[in-house]
């Protein structure tokens, strides 16, 4: 009852084999390991070596192995990582030991009475294997585990460039799954092969794992191709005629015409057609070709146009067929015709072919018939109107009555007033039209006004003396162009340059005389300025004038003094003097000989010398002396500078925060020449002063 199993050898030494003695418990394991609680029975099985053992209290059977004191290993030939179906070799070691068996868990793969053993059936997937054997002892030797992977089978797969099935002469091409080492069922080695017949295709690959595999069977099939025929339902056509062309039976159609029905309407030539089976398979017929019957094109004589005269009749001619249908329902070879229209026939020659003719005009003509006008009879002098002969040819024309040399073509431009008509020679005589009544208009004669001359910025009207019957109309261009007024008398708008303007006399009949060109001449306006000192004498405020205007011919001041009378001056530069200090309104009126006048008028501020100091010349030639024109001085801020050329035309504006001229505009130096500046300056005691005068640019 000490919970053992005890070993007897045959040298009678007695040992215990499996549990501790005295301790009780129910531990499986090996016999070192393994506890029991009243063993009473034991049984060995030679088959595994395995002791069996009956614990009693415990309710079990109970079985030791006898663990051998032997290192096994085990090793595989060759990679862990093995394609499927590979046959694996395991050399186990010791090799002096019995019973050699590979095991997955409990699950015996192989056994071997010698240390090397050959499993060719495993699973994809990992497995974890272990070798066992048998010692001299009985004992069971356990190796480490060893991990193997199965890789999945490899199964390569066949691609076609056009499914399975081809038409008979055509061929496919299989190409393989990528890999390498090919070889296919035909004996070729390369990844596609091309196959034009019915089979069963498969093709052996080794993949980049080094597995190799055999695909399923592609399988190709061969169908057989259409046959492609036409029928014509008439092989020779007249002109303009066609026939029906049809097509063997098939899926689909396509002719050389770009047709895609089984029937096409075909003319005179060459046809084939392409058709597809059911399969897919195409065929080309042979050409069809469809001829022509030559046709006859009847003619009529006479032919192009032909004129009778009222009363007579024209006979028509048919020629060149067997049988004649003429337009107004006559199927002679020639008919007379006695009203106009046009006249065809339609031929049929011996093979049944028609053709129509071309068609002759017959014109019917009477006397007021044979001319007529291109035009108004009626229009002003200078114009005419073209009179037209109904004939190309044989005409004389006619002006009042007697024949007019050299006059014989078909128009004849009638310029002159009065009667005329026209004779034609046709048919060995000659016919007369009605006269046409020509009448010529009066044209008005051209205006009669005279240039004229203006100040800048003044209006003027141009007036026309009055002619009974006669209106004018004025113009902008000499031709053309918009209408700026009606009647006698013309107010242009105030001008700031020489302009030209265009008058017409229009009469009652509507005709218009020439343009008479009126040319206002811009005369030149003098620009009012000046400049001022101001001194205190003897209680009193003396202000020296100077007039900068530029050559006036005449000069007016007034100083603006209304404590005392006489405060004029026509001096080009007085002094006057003032008896309180203050500010004044001063004004010079300039004026030159040509009667134009400008009006400057500013404040004067009496009483203190005006700091500001204007040069009157600069060189604005980049050379960096005397470049700039700009007002010197202390005591003043700039407000404005405005440039203008001679004949007055702002040219240049600047302000305080550009207080200067380069002598540019736009970007380029002006010309030398004398120009005007008007400046005007704020003084510390916020008096406003505006000085004008000449300054000269010399480059």
């Amino acid at each position: 009852m000490n919970h053992t199993i005890r070993k007897l050898n045959t040298a009678g030494v007695v040992s215990t084999y499996a549990g501790l003695a005295g301790n009780i418990g129910d531990v499986n394991g090996s016999a070192s390991v393994a506890r029991f609680n009243n063993p009473t029975a034991v049984s060995v099985n030679p088959a595994d070596q395995g002791l069996y053992v009956g614990d009693n209290t415990n309710h079990m059977i109970r079985k030791i192995t006898n663990v051998s004191s032997t290192v096994l290993t085990i090793s595989l030939v060759g990679s862990s990582s093995r394609c499927f179906g590979d046959p694996l070799v395991f050399q186990i070691s010791p090799s002096n030991l019995n019973n050699y068996s590979i095991k997955e868990n409990t699950v015996l793969l192989g056994s071997s009475p010698t240390s090397t053993i050959t499993i060719s059936n495993l699973s994809a997937g990992t497995h974890t294997l272990y070798a066992s054997a048998i010692d001299g002892s009985g004992a069971t030797a356990i190796s480490q585990n060893i991990s193997i992977t199965i890789l999945p089978p490899f199964v390569p797969t066949i691609s076609s460039s056009g499914g399975t099935a081809i038409c008979s002469g055509a061929s496919l091409t299989l190409t393989a799954q990528a890999g390498s080492n090919y070889v296919w069922s035909t004996g070729a080695t390369t990844t596609s092969i091309s196959v034009n017949a019915a089979g069963s295709y498969m093709v052996s690959v080794t993949n980049s794992a080094g597995c190799r595999g055999t695909s399923l069977p592609f399988n190709v099939t061969v169908q057989n191709n259409p046959v492609a025929t036409i029928t014509a339902a008439a092989d020779s056509l007249c002109p303009n005629q066609s026939t029906t062309l049809t097509a063997s039976p098939a899926n689909s159609y396509l002719w050389s015409t770009n047709a895609t029905t089984q029937s096409i309407n075909a003319g005179p030539g060459t046809y084939s057609v392409t058709i597809t089976g059911a399969g897919g398979c195409t065929a080309i017929s042979s050409s069809q070709t469809i001829s022509a019957f030559p046709a006859n094109v009847p003619s009529i004589a006479p032919n192009g146009t032909v004129v009778i005269f009222q009363g007579d009749s024209a006979l028509l001619q048919a020629s060149g067929c067997s049988a004649y249908a003429w337009s107004n329902g006559s199927t002679n070879a020639s008919v007379y015709v006695l009203s106009s229209g046009n006249y065809s026939v339609v031929g049929t020659s011996s093979n049944g072919c028609t053709a129509t003719s071309a068609a002759v005009n017959v014109t019917v003509v009477s006397s007021s018939t044979i001319i007529s006008a291109q035009g108004a009879t009626s229009f002003c002098d200078g114009n005419y109107v073209q009179l037209q002969s109904i004939f190309p040819t044989g005409n004389q024309w006619y002006y009042n009555g007697l024949p007019i040399a050299g006059a014989n073509a078909q128009q004849y431009n009638a310029y002159d007033d009065g009667w005329y008509h026209v004779g034609v020679w046709q048919n060995n005589s000659w016919m007369f039209s009605d006269s046409i009544r020509v009448t010529v208009l009066p044209t008005p004669d051209i205006p009669n006004i005279n240039d004229t001359s203006v100040c800048k910025g003044e209006t003027i009207t141009l007036t026309l003396p009055f002619v009974n019957g006669v209106t004018y109309k004025w113009y902008g261009s000499l031709t053309g162009g918009s209408l700026l007024s009606t009647g006698l008398s013309f107010t242009p708008p105030p001008l700031n340059a020489s302009i030209t303007y265009y008058v017409e006399a229009v009469n009652s009949f509507n005709c218009k005389s020439d343009r008479l060109d009126v040319d206002i001449i811009l005369k030149a306006v003098p620009i009012a300025s000046f400049t001022y000192t101001s001194v205190a004498s003897n209680g009193q405020y003396d202000v020296n004038f100077t007039c900068t205007t530029a050559n006036p011919d005449y000069i007016t001041w007034i100083f603006g003094d209304t404590t005392i009378s006489g405060n004029i001056s026509n001096l080009p530069n007085p002094v006057y003097s003032y008896p309180i200090a203050g500010t004044y309104d001063v004004i010079l009126i300039v004026e030159n000989f040509l009667g134009c006048a400008d009006t400057l008028k500013k404040k004067v501020a009496a009483g203190a010398n005006n700091p500001a100091f204007i040069p009157t010349t600069f060189t604005p030639n980049g050379d960096g002396k005397n470049d700039i024109f700009r007002v010197r001085g202390e005591q003043y801020t700039l407000q404005e500078m405005k440039i203008f050329d001679q004949w007055g035309t702002l040219i240049y504006t600047t302000d305080g925060s550009l207080p200067l001229w380069d002598g540019t505009v736009n970007g380029k130096t002006v010309m030398n020449g004398t120009y005007v500046y008007r400046i005007v300056i704020v003084d510390d005691n916020f008096n406003k002063q505006e000085m004008t005068g000449p300054v000269t640019v010399i480059k």
